[in-house]
């Protein structure tokens, strides 16, 4: 979430706040809470959705990358295995003979 976005939330949060205070006292408990609580409310579940989205995102690429780093590896080890293979044979031919 970009730090201008957090800016104009909370310059909201207050206009909301100041104008709500203006026209009713404030307490925590009272029936005219609901519209503050449901703003923040929202403002809540819509920041977690922004932070899901980016971490899955995040989450996916990091997946992808890796799944090329086992590939490699994988193709990397089945060389050595090969080589392995190989020099055994020719040290097999090499004493045998």
């Amino acid at each position: 979430m970009d730090p201008e976005q957090i800016d104009h939330l909370l310059r909201s949060i207050d206009k909301l706040a100041t104008a709500l205070s203006q026209s009713q006292p404030y307490t925590i408990t009272g029936a005219s809470d609901w519209p503050i609580l449901l703003v923040i409310g929202g403002m809540l579940v819509a920041m977690i959705g922004f932070m899901w989205n980016d971490l899955r995102s995040t989450l996916k690429d990091d997946r992808s990358e890796w799944q090329k780093a086992v590939e490699a590896h994988k193709k990397e080890n089945v060389k050595s295995f090969d080589d392995i293979w190989e020099e055994h044979r020719r040290c097999q031919d090499k004493c045998c003979k």
